[in-house]
């Protein structure tokens, strides 16, 4: 799965951000100019919510003591300019928390496991964080039963490989019992 949040990055310049800049309780669009865009290839759970792959533009609504995300279906915008609700894919809140001070906003990945990330936006002197995680093991299902659609077929192989990789993470056993037996029909071993 690969997860990538496009954006542009505004400085502070000595100004005042949050509540000024940044006003509090209004749509921002996490970024400066276009959208602020998460894109993940898989599907996804952020905000205790299951989305399918793809590109959603990323909306916030600061407050002096929370935040709410909203990753909105509509990745294209010009900012928030012309966010509307309707087009929310999922909407959730957070809580910032004080971090060491940054000039020019920035998005990490933080806290990798096989299976979730935490994507935090730093800014002036706050961090606000929110996990993604994805469900690896259906990601990898998925993924053999498509390259067992293509050339892989015609050899046992890559069917016993397939088998092995569900058997050793026990998942999709049922998947793996179907995939030994196709590679014992090529290859009678």
């Amino acid at each position: 799965t690969d997860i990538s949040v496009t954006y542009d990055r505004p400085a502070v310049k000595g100004r005042k951000i949050w509540g000024g800049l940044v006003p509090y309780d209004y749509v921002w669009r996490a970024g400066a100019n276009e959208n602020t865009v998460l894109a993940v290839t898989s599907p996804f759970t952020v905000g205790g919510t299951r989305l399918p792959a793809g590109r959603y533009g990323v909306h916030t609504i600061p407050t002096a003591s929370t935040w709410t995300i909203i990753l909105s279906r509509e990745a294209s915008a010009w900012g928030s300019f012309s966010y509307t609700p309707q087009e929310d894919a999922v909407r959730f809140t957070v809580t910032p928390r004080a971090a060491a001070a940054i000039e020019r906003l920035q998005y990490t990945m933080e806290d990798l496991t096989d299976s979730s990330v935490t994507v935090t936006l730093h800014w002036e002197k706050l961090a606000i964080a929110f996990p993604i995680s994805v469900s690896t093991n259906q990601v990898v299902l998925d993924s053999l039963r498509q390259q067992l659609r293509g050339l892989q077929r015609f050899w046992p192989t890559g069917w016993a490989e397939s088998a092995r990789w569900a058997l050793n993470h026990n998942t999709g056993l049922d998947l793996a019992a179907a995939w030994a037996d196709s590679a014992v029909q090529i290859n009678p071993t």
